[in-house]
């Protein structure tokens, strides 16, 4: 463990290394493949947003992202950002097939990004 003081503060993006989204995928699984798994975990053990600060995930969720392609979390963090800001109300549970229909209309882009992801 390394503690030290640094200054000037940075912002949480920051503190939380969230600026560099292809950092959490050490496998081979594509993007698309990761959400399957996401989905797939128990209701309830999504974290409510990534850029929280609630560093609490559940070991479904780790296992799904660290086998996934480096790649590939960028794009599946900005479908779900896309998602909850264009779904709110429909994505408030996860895996719910109302999420999938919006996030098809309204998060298309991010879809497709998603879904013709090949982990070059």
């Amino acid at each position: 463990m390394f503690i030290a003081t640094y200054y000037p503060a940075t912002g949480q993006e920051d503190e939380l290394c969230y600026q560099n989204r292809d950092m959490m995928g050490t496998g081979t699984a594509n993007c698309s493949t990761t959400l399957s798994c996401l989905q797939a975990c128990p209701a309830g053990s999504l974290p409510g947003d990534f850029k929280s600060g609630n560093l609490d995930v559940d070991p479904c969720v780790q296992r799904c992202f660290v086998a996934s392609c480096p790649a590939a979390s960028a794009k599946l963090i900005a479908l779900d950002d896309c998602s909850r800001a264009m779904c709110a109300t429909e994505c408030a549970s996860s895996g719910s097939s109302t999420c999938a229909t919006c996030a098809q209309s309204k998060c298309l882009d991010q879809v497709n990004g998603c879904f013709t992801d090949a982990c070059n």
